[in-house]
């Protein structure tokens, strides 16, 4: 039993799900934009231009949800 995207792989093999994965996935609802990007003097924001989150040193965030 095999999914017609992934005929050239072994059934449930790791290249299988890779496969799966990569040709049936679907986002259903994701909200964008959460996270409120500004400069280091505005209070509103969470992370700075460079995604540097404010008041903890060396984090960074890399996620869609940020947005300037």
């Amino acid at each position: 039993m095999n999914t017609t995207p992934c005929k050239h792989t072994v059934f449930l093999s790791d290249e299988f799900n890779k496969c799966i994965i990569q040709h049936l996935a679907v986002t259903a609802y994701h909200p964008t934009s959460t996270c409120r990007m500004g400069s280091t003097i505005d209070k509103n924001s969470v992370v700075d231009p460079e995604l540097r989150v404010k008041g903890i040193e060396m984090l960074r965030v890399v996620y869609a949800a940020v947005m300037p």
